[in-house]
């Protein structure tokens, strides 16, 4: 099995088992983002948007980010992204971004699962067509969430979905906002 295969199945598995209650535990984790002991600098990536322009990591340098791992098979990412857009609509006038990077995905398919989206979320959305993103970001399922700092730092993190406008998050990207 080529790697890419089973970094496939490996997410599809990760996925299945968090959109499973019994694996959440008894804390509702959809609002946890896991704080990291030290913030260290979120891996480079080159991608293209769903126009074909490419876009790197820079790009964020100077605003707090979410940088969301998802794929359009996968029920948590898709139950997230209206929460996502909702946290973006609500920042709008801050140093603030949202992307979302699609795993395995064609322009085609993101743009058929947005036009299922009302509103339409709009930040950027990337495609990773050859995991390569995935893999040097220690993507380990799906959804997977970053949230950098305005130094493009790793300052939390989260596996599984996250309600993006649940108060406490709101309150810890506001805080990083004043950084």
């Amino acid at each position: 099995m080529s790697l890419r295969r089973h970094l496939g199945a490996t997410l599809v598995v990760a996925c299945a088992l968090l959109a499973v209650p019994a694996f959440a535990g008894k804390q509702d984790a959809r609002h946890h983002l896991t704080t990291l002991a030290k913030r260290t600098a979120f891996a480079g990536f080159s991608l293209p948007d769903l126009d074909g322009t490419t876009h790197t990591v820079e790009d964020l340098r100077g605003k707090v980010a979410i940088v969301n791992f998802w794929a359009v098979w996968c029920p948590p990412c898709r139950k997230e992204m209206p929460s996502l857009e909702r946290l973006r609509a609500h920042l709008a006038d801050q140093a603030f971004s949202v992307v979302a990077v699609a795993q395995g995905e064609t322009a085609n398919s993101v743009h058929e699962y947005l036009e299922t989206l009302r509103p339409a979320p709009k930040f950027l959305y990337l495609l990773d067509t050859d995991w390569e993103a995935t893999s040097a970001c220690g993507v380990r399922g799906l959804p997977m969430s970053f949230v950098l700092d305005k130094k493009g730092r790793v300052a939390y993190q989260a596996v599984g979905e996250v309600e993006f406008d649940h108060p406490e998050v709101v309150r810890v990207i506001e805080a990083l906002l004043r950084e």
